[in-house]
């Protein structure tokens, strides 16, 4: 979803920026180039701005989610706009889909979780 390229842009920066200052004998971060150190692998955050999360995928082993809002939707309707999953399911079938839709085969999801994630996100 183009509309979320900027939120993947700041997670992006976001989460190399932490691993720079929090993991300084691991990563470093040097204008717009991110190392990881112990690999000897070098990215530069450039080669990146039509896919940031292809490179955030690369770098770290979790499954990253971005939601929004659904345009013309109630208050609390929200839909997967982008993400990184290693296993758990396919994200292309996801996209756009409501977290209730997005949740359906999660034992439990509506009946328990559903109107506390509603009010998270």
């Amino acid at each position: 979803d183009a509309s979320s390229l900027p939120a993947q842009a700041e997670l992006l920066e976001l989460v190399v920026q932490y691993l720079a200052r929090r993991h300084p004998s691991r990563f470093s971060l040097e204008g717009r180039s991110f190392s990881s150190l112990e690999e000897g692998l070098v990215w530069s955050l450039d080669d990146y701005v039509d896919a940031p999360l292809v490179l955030l995928g690369s770098i770290v082993q979790e499954d990253i989610c971005l939601v929004r809002t659904q345009p013309g939707a109630g208050q609390n309707e929200h839909v997967f706009a982008a993400g990184v999953v290693t296993e758990s399911f396919e994200p292309g079938e996801k996209h756009l889909l409501p977290m209730g839709q997005l949740h359906g085969p999660v034992p439990g999801y509506a009946a328990h979780l559903s109107a506390s994630m509603d009010r998270v996100f």
